[in-house]
């Protein structure tokens, strides 16, 4: 959803395990697995390599894989989470001008200026999550 890919869309699951171990805990999953995320196919292994423009997650002892060659174009979603990372860094500059200004902090009411903070750090959270996803596609 993070990268527009409509719900539907069945893209191949792969499961890069730490261990042996891991890989028969994922296989005693697949049926699962292969249900949630509406997978075609899911390839587990400790030795998988990390498909070409790829959305990862890092889970506890293993890590997830999406290729997503084909299924966007990832030069506009290059563009677009460029757009929106300025976006976001406009944002956490005013709001980061607002809580430095003095007056600001000095005049406004304890949970204006919490509510201030609470927003500056959902936005620093929100670039994190686009740097994030930037860097996926440039892989």
């Amino acid at each position: 959803s993070q990268m527009n890919i409509p719900p539907a869309t069945q893209l191949p699951l792969h499961v890069k395990t730490e261990d042996g171990k891991g890989v028969a805990a994922y296989e005693s999953l697949r049926p699962l697995l292969l249900a949630l995320a509406k997978a075609p196919s899911l390839t587990i292994g400790p030795d998988l390599a990390k498909p070409p423009a790829s959305a990862s997650a890092v889970l506890s002892g293993a890590t997830l894989f999406l290729p997503l060659g084909g299924v966007i174009d990832l030069d506009v979603e290059r563009r677009r989470l460029g757009k929106e990372r300025e976006r976001l860094e406009n944002l956490i500059g005013a709001t980061r001008a607002k809580l430095s200004n003095e007056s600001f902090v000095g005049r406004a009411k304890p949970e204006v200026v919490a509510s201030e903070r609470e927003k500056l750090a959902s936005l620093d959270a929100d670039l994190a999550k686009v740097d994030a996803a930037r860097a996926e596609l440039a892989e």
